[in-house]
């Protein structure tokens, strides 16, 4: 008798326990449980369909020949006719395309057995037809119910086999014997009690024999051989005991057996053994050796099976032991669920377990009442908690919180605890070390059988690795921003390397860079680093043998020194790294896009040791933002020069179309120069000479000569090709100043010009030279523009004033031209456009590119009546000294 184990369902299985392996088949979204079945089994899964209706008929031959020794005399029905029931088991085991060769294969023995006991031909076909009829009713019934072998492993499947299998069928089928034993007048019983002992005989053998029949398909030779020795001794001994009972019990004298009535009992302990033990299917066949023994002991007229008649004897029987296979089967099924269910349950949490190992979580269970936590030995590892203690204090558990965040865990705890709702935290852990970590806990409250929270069981995880990405892509995301918005490249340097320097405690990070020369090294960011450590190092130059930083330039890789003291490479450099207590540096260069080298980042360390993977990452970030910001300086620093050569270049142009008027405005003084010259050589040649009328000439002389340095002045200051110097500006002196560089070109023009300054207009910041050239190039084409107009209307407006809305200050230049194109007014400022005829279409983008740059706006408006306004607005930087400061500050930045 092999060893009753629980079957778990594949269905039952993927519900309860989830979606943990994969099967063939055609996918449904998720993953399901396959069934393996044991290999070799004594079943549909390995028989050949011919063997298995051999070994039927076989049966079927032996137990009819057993079914009319079992037979109450003169019944023509036997007491426990057990073929039907070997008929209905193997229905219910194998396809249903097999069941025709099963119905030829016992028809022969069906027919040989009946007529060899002196049954009618027609009789014994009437019989064929009601047991196959019953025992194909009874395997649709069971067929029904599973996609596979039906099995009594589970409450519901017994109910369905006692009620379909084991009642409905013969029920049924019952009327339909009687008829036929009626019909044919074989017997000498009466309709009913022909069914009646039909009924109950087929319904007692259905409930003993079909349990052991479908246990056959999950059994195999290899799943006997791994059986414990012990089973097989538990089963032997048990097979005794119920023989040994059964044969006292019920092979006793009438007179005796009627004296002890409770001997009737004696096999349930064994029987209930053998449910518990060994499943529905030991407890069947247990009970199948004790009926047969009681039924041939009755037959033999012993035991208390023979006071009365035979059919009341039979009836007797049958009552008896059905009453008890019911019993059995119903206890056996809840065994087999209740191991089921703990198998499912101990499949929970393995995998559980598997999944919480591989996730790296740890599970807890705190008791309400008694404050009391149960932990496994990943949470004592997550929260550092020393030893092996498995229950400890949720006091102690609180300890191991950073005090920052204790009182909060405390009352999420305490408030969970007390209304029962679930909570999910991120604290900090280990407060006496330099860094703590992360802790995230989930719990969620149970209830206790008065509806009142009484445990809370959750799960614990370490986040410190999320918890530090998270702080470095917000970093990250700051230090974009501040590359964005142009911030100095010293302040996004050290707030690169406080960056790095807070996720790697005791690193000690540079940024070195490479002077333009591509030999020496200069300082970029360095905050931790001694001054004086800091000083010796820059300017020095790169080389083979240059430390870390020097080679990795050199070289253009990495460079990982764990000793400085032992390394060759900081040779030269030795005595002072070591002076300053620095023992290890790792060095990777800084490259650009097209992989010219543009400096260092380092990694120091006070002790000897080589770097970590998650510290070569870090340094791998720092490269790559380090990277960026040197060569977004580098492109800006380009695109300033560009600017301000194509910016001069303006001026040039400009000052070319100035070339007739400054030459007749310098000439004048010149000229006056020369004639007081020639003048004052006359009167000092004559005797005496006129010294007064002298000193007046040579006074005009030094006049003449003001104005004319004046003039080569103003010219030199527009010509310059230098650097913006950005200073408070008032702009009615720029306005002056332009109108005063271009009145010589206006007075050919014959255009008059109209100043309305504003007084008291508050200081910009911004460059003089540039500006200059912003309003001098506007005035220029406002002259052009009122080149067609008659020379009476030629009149130039130029004013300025305060916004009193947003403090702007604000320069127009009218004009009283043809104006402008109205689809062409988004087109001006665009580069190499032009309305003139002979223009390059650079004057206005670069005034709106110079204007753009002081932070100010430039914009064009056709007037009303005739000609086009030119606006230009600038930021005040009058309201107080700290918004000059910035003003300044912004536009040197730009």
């Amino acid at each position: 008798m092999p060893e009753s184990t629980a079957v778990v369902d594949p269905a039952e299985t993927a519900a309860h326990v989830g979606p943990y392996s994969t099967g063939s088949g055609a996918s449904t979204g998720r993953a399901e449980w396959v069934r393996v079945e044991p290999s070799g089994p004594i079943g549909q899964a390995d028989m050949k369909p011919a063997i298995a209706a051999l070994l039927l008929a076989a049966t079927y031959y032996a137990w009819a020949k057993l079914g009319f020794l079992l037979t109450f005399q003169p019944q023509a029905v036997s007491t426990l006719w057990l073929p039907n029931a070997i008929m209905l088991g193997a229905f219910a085991i194998t396809p249903v395309r097999s069941w025709w060769l099963f119905l030829l294969a016992v028809l022969p023995v069906h027919f040989a057995l009946e007529l060899s006991a002196g049954v009618p031909l027609a009789m014994v076909l009437c019989w064929y037809v009601s047991n196959s009829t019953e025992a194909l009713l009874g395997a649709v019934i069971l067929k029904s119910r599973a996609e596979r072998t039906f099995r009594l492993d589970r409450y519901v499947n017994v109910v369905i086999f006692i009620l379909g299998a084991a009642f409905l069928a013969p029920l049924l089928t019952s009327f339909l014997d009687a008829a036929f034993v009626r019909l044919n007048g074989w017997g000498e019983s009466g309709y009913w009690t022909i069914w009646q002992n039909r009924f109950f005989s087929n319904a007692l053998a259905t409930l003993m024999v079909v349990p052991v029949v479908l246990a056959i398909p999950g059994t195999s030779l290899a799943s006997l051989r791994r059986v414990p020795a012990r089973r097989y001794v538990e089963a032997a001994l048990l097979a005794g005991c119920i023989l040994t009972v059964s044969l006292v019990a019920f092979g006793l004298a009438e007179n005796e057996s009627h004296r002890t009535p409770a001997l009737l009992y004696a096999p349930l302990p064994f029987l209930l053994w053998a449910a518990v033990r060994f499943g529905p299917s030991g407890a069947s066949l247990g009970l199948l050796g004790v009926v047969l023994v009681s039924i041939w002991n009755a037959v033999q007229g012993r035991g208390a099976f023979v006071a009365y008649s035979p059919e009341q004897n039979a009836l007797a029987i049958q009552l008896l032991f059905i009453g008890v296979a019911i019993t059995l089967l119903s206890v056996a099924a809840a065994v087999e669920e209740r191991k089921r269910a703990q198998e499912i349950a101990r499949l929970k949490g393995e995998q559980l377990q598997l999944a919480l190992d591989a996730a790296q979580m740890g599970m807890w269970d705190c008791r309400i009442d008694n404050r009391s936590m149960e932990i496994s030995a990943e949470s004592r590892r997550i929260l550092g908690i020393e030893g092996d203690e498995s229950v400890i204090a949720l006091e102690r558990f609180l300890d191991r919180v950073d005090p920052t965040d204790r009182t909060a865990v405390a009352r999420a705890i305490e408030h969970s605890s007390r209304t029962g709702q679930p909570f999910d935290l991120e604290f900090r852990v280990n407060p006496w070390q330099r860094h703590s970590s992360w802790v995230l806990v989930k719990g969620k409250v149970l209830l206790d059988d008065g509806d009142r929270p009484g445990r809370v069981i959750g799960l614990c995880a370490d986040i410190t690795k999320r918890k530090s990405e998270e702080v470095l892509a917000s970093e990250q995301h700051r230090i974009l921003e501040m590359i964005a918005a142009g911030a100095p490249l010293e302040s996004v340097l050290d707030r690169l390397v406080g960056l790095i320097e807070s996720e790697s405690p005791g690193m000690i990070c540079s940024v070195l860079l490479l002077d333009a020369d591509g030999v020496h090294v200069r300082h970029g960011s360095a905050p931790r680093l001694p001054q004086a450590y800091i000083k010796a190092v820059d300017g020095l130059p790169i080389g083979p043998t240059a430390g870390s930083c020097g080679t990795a330039m050199y070289l253009g890789r990495p460079v990982i020194v764990a000793d400085i003291l032992e390394s060759p490479l900081w040779e030269a450099y030795r005595d002072l790294a070591s002076s300053y207590g620095l023992r290890a540096c790792w060095s990777t260069p800084i490259l650009s896009e097209q992989g010219e080298v543009l400096g260092s980042f380092a990694a120091y360390y006070r002790e000897p040791r080589e770097p970590t993977t998650t510290e070569l990452e870090l340094i791998e970030i720092a490269r790559h933002f380090a990277s960026i910001m040197l060569e977004r300086k580098r492109a800006e620093e380009g695109a300033h020069d560009q600017r301000r050569a194509l910016t001069h270049l303006g001026r040039v142009v400009m000052l070319g179309e100035f070339a007739g008027t400054l030459a007749h405005e310098l000439s004048q003084p010149l000229t006056a120069i020369l004639s007081n010259a020639q003048t004052a050589q006359h009167l000092a040649d004559r005797e005496p000479a006129d010294l007064s009328s002298i000193r007046f000439m040579l006074g005009d002389v030094v006049d003449s000569t003001y104005r004319a340095s004046e003039i080569i002045q103003r010219l030199r200051a527009m010509l310059r090709n230098e650097n913006a110097r950005h200073e408070p500006l008032d702009i009615n002196e720029v306005t002056n100043l332009s109108l005063d560089f271009a009145r010589g070109d206006l007075a050919a023009r014959g255009v008059r010009v109209e100043a309305l300054l504003a007084p008291h207009v508050p200081p910009f910041i911004g460059d003089r030279v540039q500006l200059q050239q912003v309003v001098l190039n506007l005035i220029i084409n406002a002259s052009d523009a009122m080149a067609a107009v008659a020379p009476v209307d030629r009149r130039l407006t130029v004013a300025t004033r305060q916004a009193e809305s947003d403090g702007l200050v604000e320069l127009a230049i009218v004009d009283r031209g043809t104006g402008v194109p109205t689809d062409l007014m988004d087109r001006i400022f665009e580069p190499f456009f032009t309305l003139k005829e002979h223009g390059l279409g650079l004057g206005l983008p670069i005034c709106k590119s110079i204007v753009e740059l002081h932070r100010g706006r430039l914009w064009a408006e056709n007037n009303p009546t005739c000609g086009a306004t030119f606006y230009l607005t600038f930021p005040s930087a009058s309201e107080s000294p700290a918004n000059l400061v910035s003003a300044l500050h912004a536009v040197q930045m730009s």
